[in-house]
Parts: C-alpha cells; structure tokens; sequence
C-alpha cells in the first residue's frame, strides 16, 4: 500500500456570518493601517483586512458577511470568526458570531514525484483538458473516479501538482491517492 502523498497548503478559503450589519467605514478608520477601502476595489462596497498573523485577508461586507482567504492552514480559517469578532470588540465595535467559519476550498500542492507526459495523458485519461498553447500544465477532472470536494487539478510536466475544490485535508489526500493511481495506470510504473 502507497503512503499518503505528502502536500503543502497554500490558500484556505472560509467564509462565515456575523449577527449584525457592519459600518465598513468605522473599521477602516479603526483598523486604517491594515485595511483596504476605496473606490477602484469593488466600489467600497467590500473592506478588505489584511491580518498580519496569521496572515490572511478577510473580505468584510456590510451585510456582515465575511470571507476568509489566503489562511494556510485550514484551522487559522476556522478560528478566523471569532479572531475578527475579538480585533473589532478592542476597537469598540460590536458583532458576535452568526454562522461560525466554514471551509469551502483548500489549494494544496503536491509532487507525483516523476516527469509527466502531458499529450499521453490526454488522450488516454476521460476529463483532462491540455491546451499547450494556453497554458503550460493539463486541468484534470477524473472522470468516474470518486475524489471528493469535486476535486479537480492542474498538473505540470514536472509531476508538480495542484489540488483545487477539497473541503478538508482527508479529501486532499484521498483525491491525490486517485490522480496518483490514474497517473500511475496511464503512465506505467
């Protein structure tokens, strides 16, 4: 039996809910020299926080809707709720949790530890686009194959692998287990 592959997070996407409309303009002034709030990004209708440990961005609504991005873990995603709901009560601004943290996508990369033949693999794998011309890497989406989260990847000559659509870190490495035996089935031992 395989050993799990080895994968390193780079982006975990989280979104949750807070119990109140936000002021947008009263935690850019509170949080001024972390926050982005103008007019070319998204019309200020959205107030970016830029939190520098752990370093993630939350995407504020005034609907007190949140998105949580660039978290690389997915347990920094999950306590970012409550971590905004802590910053914006030090600066008198009062929210509590709705809808606590929830993951919706987690990028990770990964290594098939060998060179790839990206033509081979498209024509003998159902689900893999590869357009040389428009981008350097195949996208596969493994068609009959149980991978969970709806994952998908990009894949590279060099075996480098990215793994995009996973809800936690068993349905990476669970989807990866696929893609590798696939690879394996297509491309020889």
């Amino acid at each position: 039996m395989q050993p799990d592959p080895r994968f390193h997070i780079c982006n975990v996407v989280a979104s949750f809910k807070l119990d109140r409309r936000m002021d947008l303009g009263t935690i850019h002034q509170a949080y001024k020299e972390i926050s982005i709030w103008d007019d070319r990004i998204f019309r200020r209708l959205v107030l970016i926080l830029r939190l520098p440990s752990p370093k993630m961005s939350l995407l504020i609504y005034e609907t007190g809707k949140v998105i949580c991005s660039g978290a690389l873990t997915v347990a920094d995603a999950l306590k970012s709720d409550t971590m905004l709901v802590d910053m914006l009560s030090q600066k008198h601004i009062h929210a509590a949790v709705l809808e606590p943290a929830v993951v919706h996508n987690i990028v990770a990369v990964a290594s098939y530890h060998r060179d790839v033949d990206l033509e081979t693999l498209a024509y003998s794998l159902e689900g893999v686009e590869y357009e040389p011309e428009q981008f350097p890497g195949a996208v596969v989406k493994l068609a009959g194959c149980e991978t969970p989260g709806n994952a998908s990847f990009l894949v590279f000559p060099t075996g480098k692998v990215v793994c995009l659509g996973c809800r936690s870190e068993e349905q990476i490495v669970t989807s990866l287990k696929t893609l590798f035996s696939q690879l394996d089935r297509v491309l020889g031992p």
